[in-house]
């Protein structure tokens, strides 16, 4: 219409849409389109992509190596994987692949798996961390995100997005049904003896280890079937409160203060980062759980 100037169409209700005729052919909603609809919603939900959080390569000139800091998406029905099981499990099926010819998997990121307690908000000003809603007068439970930190030679820096994905890929890989030690088997071996708790509590209700075994097993391998996207040049602040940023700087960087992490990677800690922030403490003490 001529002075129009909305760019949205706009279509009477009582006009024919071009799909009515196809009712006409088949009964488009009827036979077993319920079934195919809750089975097709199944299928997607078990392929989602598993987030994939990577920060700026950080590179001390000192020591010649560069670190990237990976944040893993939250693990949903694999949440029951723990960081103390991923640093062994991997560590040792690292070894086992590498004494195949062909395959070389990087052993020493394995070690550096680590579950963050996340930040309140992310970027925030507060370095406090994330809870879900107290109970009987207590702070309530922090939010987990699981880490790992991927070092090399700064020589191979143009790999190093590459060298990323390989260990995304290993862990992924690491987490795939198989003939025999399936995952969930292993897991619920280890929670045994060093999570008592958590194992308990897998096992109240039940108490067939068998088949909590297979359903660990069943979650953890649908959780990741679905591949993983990689966001990159992420700040550290976006989910890590202050301490574990200083933690990364120092166990896996190798500075010792402040003075020594160049300006361009203070910005990469905290986003928006300038001449004029300031900069938390360097001894900075971990939030308390209970405080």
């Amino acid at each position: 219409m001529p002075g129009n100037t909305n760019n949205t169409d706009h279509t009477p209700s009582n006009v024919s849409n071009k799909f009515d005729d196809a009712v006409g052919v088949f009964d488009t909603f009827g036979g077993n389109f319920k079934d195919e609809l809750a089975k097709s919603c199944k299928k997607d939900m078990k392929s989602e992509a598993l987030d994939v959080y990577v920060s700026n390569p950080f590179r001390n000139a000192q020591t010649k190596q560069t670190h990237y800091v990976v944040i893993y998406g939250f693990f949903g029905k694999a949440w029951a994987l723990k960081a103390s099981f991923l640093r062994t499990y991997l560590q040792v099926l690292a070894k086992k692949m590498n004494s195949v010819k062909g395959s070389k998997v990087d052993i020493n990121h394995c070690h550096s798996y680590y579950e963050i307690n996340t930040r309140k908000h992310e970027f925030g000003s507060e370095s406090v961390w994330r809870r879900l809603s107290p109970k009987n007068g207590k702070k309530g439970n922090t939010i987990k995100r699981m880490s790992f930190v991927l070092s090399f030679d700064t020589v191979h820096n143009n790999l190093g997005i590459d060298k990323v994905k390989d260990a995304v890929e290993f862990f992924m890989f690491s987490m795939k049904k198989r003939e025999s030690n399936q995952v969930g088997e292993l897991l619920l071996d280890h929670l045994k003896d060093h999570a008592v708790g958590l194992y308990d509590h897998l096992l109240s209700g039940t108490g067939d280890v068998e088949s909590v075994e297979k359903k660990l097993t069943d979650d953890i391998n649908s959780h990741f079937t679905g591949g993983y996207s990689i966001s990159r040049q992420n700040p550290l602040n976006r989910f890590m409160v202050d301490y574990d940023i200083i933690r990364i700087l120092k166990e896996y960087v190798g500075y010792t203060a402040w003075s020594e992490v160049p300006m361009t990677e203070r910005g990469y800690c905290f986003r928006g980062y300038n001449a004029k922030s300031v900069l938390p403490e360097w001894d900075l003490e971990e939030e308390s759980y209970n405080n």
